[in-house]
């Protein structure tokens, strides 16, 4: 028997997708490494420099989106141990550390 979990409305993750769209375009993320900086402005981000805020054109992030796969594997340390992530199984993956988070003015 196969479990179908859906939290979010395909409209929700519509808003959701629009909304973190908006928020990549005009506020941006903080980019602490020269090298990831400059990565992404390869790919065609806007780089500030002086803040290292990083912000992201609606169509850079939809071709990247349009480049992922949704499987993949998280390989493991432990032989044997690896979780394939969305083969229609339900994983639960613990890492022990919490989530960082930064607060900007």
């Amino acid at each position: 028997m196969k479990a179908l979990f859906q939290v979010l409305s395909e409209d929700e993750c519509w808003r959701i997708h629009e909304e973190s769209s908006k928020v990549l375009k005009n506020t941006g993320i903080r980019v602490e490494t020269p090298q990831g900086r400059q990565i992404l402005k390869q790919a065609g981000a806007l780089v500030d420099e002086s803040t290292k805020i990083v912000k992201f054109p609606k169509s850079l992030v939809e071709s990247s989106l349009e480049q992922l796969t949704k499987d993949f594997v998280l390989s493991a340390r432990r032989p044997g141990a690896d979780l394939t992530m969305n083969a229609g199984e339900s994983t639960l993956c613990l890492d022990g550390e919490g989530m960082p988070v930064w607060s900007f003015p």
